[in-house]
């Protein structure tokens, strides 16, 4: 079940679950994070988490709509003893119900991810074309050296 978070509350379970979703990377190339660098995002993007049936919460997502046919995915992340269990199947199901169709939904993808990149593609995501990043980049969707970024047409 989804539940929307508008609460700065909300920014310890954020930071559980993406502490524990990032064990995926090396821990070399992993940053523990703390609570605060969620509070921001708390407040200006779009938040729901996943909570199983035991109230128990195992995923996040968060998304900003930048204009009427423009969303972003800026974040999602499942617990990982949680994860290949079609949690962030459906986390991106229930966003794309929310996003108008006709609509170009956005998300920026670590390199060093390739888990994650295969995931987005598996979920119909592509690359994005030069021309479409250059529409893109006034909201602060660049690709750089550790990351892409994928679309996908609703």
């Amino acid at each position: 079940m989804f539940k929307k978070v508008n609460s700065i509350d909300s920014c310890d379970v954020f930071l559980d679950i993406y502490n524990s979703a990032i064990l995926n990377f090396a821990e070399e190339e992993r940053g523990e994070a703390t609570s605060d660098i969620f509070y921001q995002q708390i407040s200006t993007d779009i938040n729901y988490i996943y909570y199983d049936n035991d109230d128990f919460p195992k995923a996040f997502f968060s998304y900003k709509k930048h204009t009427d046919y423009l969303f972003q995915l800026t974040s999602l992340y499942v617990r990982k003893e949680c994860q290949r269990m079609g949690i962030g199947k459906q986390s991106i199901l229930f966003l794309e119900e929310m996003i108008p169709t006709g609509s170009v939904l956005c998300v920026k993808v670590l390199k060093n991810a390739p888990w994650s990149i295969n995931f987005y593609y598996k979920m119909g995501f592509m690359d994005i074309s030069n021309e479409m990043e250059k529409e893109i980049s006034e909201y602060g969707l660049k690709t750089n050296p550790w990351s892409r970024i994928l679309r996908k047409n609703l």
